[in-house]
């Protein structure tokens, strides 16, 4: 089985609904055509999403395979400071690193994600085909990146949140 295959984990709808109603995201950097959050504008592995910028919207949504986060977070900054775009970017929770602290003055809010307690308060991404469904060993957070003039001169926000999964 592929490592590309193996990062390939889809966003529950639930949690994408969520951040969709809140930031009305017009691209899905990191997709492809199974997994698309936003019909009709996402971008795959051919349009090479970390060095082709152009190709990105104003208000980007992005769950990157968390092999190489710190690329997807300095891409997402790069479009924040020079293309005035937003981005809303799923990673694990590590604030504690080096990329973390090179981004942190492009981030407007920092939200530690909850599941339900039957999920171990963490989210349960979708497995690509192929890949055998587990429980997530990491929690979760979105970090939203935005232009300057949105951040106006603070820190990152951090706060918990807790995303309800639908009733059925």
């Amino acid at each position: 089985m592929s490592a590309e295959k193996r990062q390939a984990w889809e966003t529950p709808k639930h949690i994408f609904d969520y951040f969709d109603r809140l930031y009305d995201f017009d691209c899905d950097v990191c997709a492809d055509a199974k997994n698309a959050k936003v019909p009709g504008r996402w971008i795959g592995k051919d349009w090479d999403a970390l060095s082709n910028h152009s190709v990105w919207g104003e208000r980007n949504f992005c769950n990157p395979p968390y092999s190489n986060p710190a690329a997807w977070l300095a891409a997402a900054a790069y479009r924040a400071e020079f293309c005035n775009a937003s981005t809303l970017i799923l990673l694990n929770v590590c604030m504690d690193t080096i990329y973390y602290a090179k981004n942190e003055r492009f981030m407007d809010t920092v939200s530690i994600l909850k599941g339900n307690e039957k999920e171990n308060g963490r989210i349960q991404f979708i497995p690509a085909p192929g890949i055998k469904a587990s429980t997530n060993s990491k929690g979760q957070m979105s970090i939203l990146i935005t232009p300057w003039s949105v951040r106006a001169q603070r820190g990152p926000r951090i706060e918990t949140l807790r995303i309800p999964r639908p009733k059925k």
